[in-house]
């Protein structure tokens, strides 16, 4: 009973996860990366149209860090970029933010870090199918547990009588622990 009750909420959690990341594909989608043409990155109001600037503005802005707490930069390829650092991991990273949160390990080569991003960007599809596919499990598990509730209990007939007999045995424990004198000490 009690996996039942998880798992609508699991399934409509995963559902929205995967509304979230098909929007964010699109967004993706609608703000392409091209191999030749750096397509910008804005960081802190100004507009940086060299991949080795921005890379190393990120960089930067990452060290300039006054705590755990997401800083938020500006935007790239259509979503809100943030740096942050982590402790658990002690790593700074780059943050970008959709209708999801893609956290991205930063490095020391500004090139690499904005490679990282725009794999990470190219990422959706494969993205997608482990969350459809988490789906499917949940939904699979929620099928199974709903048919194990519904099947009838093996020994009810058995359960039955004993039931009857401890509820016997335990209503003299039950008036006998009411009348209770009062404790004495030992020595």
């Amino acid at each position: 009973d009690k996996l039942l009750t998880q798992f609508p909420a699991d399934i409509q959690q995963q559902r929205a996860h995967i509304s979230a990341l098909k929007t964010d594909a699109e967004t993706a989608a609608a703000h392409p990366q091209d191999k030749e043409n750096f397509c910008g990155m804005t960081i802190k109001g100004m507009m940086f149209d060299d991949k080795k600037s921005a890379g190393e503005r990120l960089i930067l802005a990452a060290k300039e860090l006054p705590d755990t707490e997401p800083v938020v930069l500006g935007e790239y390829r259509g979503f809100e970029l943030s740096v942050r650092y982590e402790p658990v991991r002690n790593e700074q990273q780059a943050v970008l933010k959709g209708k999801a949160i893609y956290p991205v390990a930063l490095g020391a080569d500004p090139h690499g870090n904005i490679t990282r991003l725009d794999t990470l960007l190219a990422g959706f599809d494969e993205r997608i199918d482990n969350a459809e596919n988490r789906l499917a499990n949940l939904l699979q598990q929620s099928t199974a547990a709903q048919a194990e509730v519904e099947k009838p209990f093996p020994q009810a007939e058995e359960l039955a009588p004993k039931t009857a007999r401890l509820q016997e045995l335990n209503a003299p424990l039950a008036t006998e622990g009411n009348t209770t004198e009062p404790a004495q000490e030992e020595t």
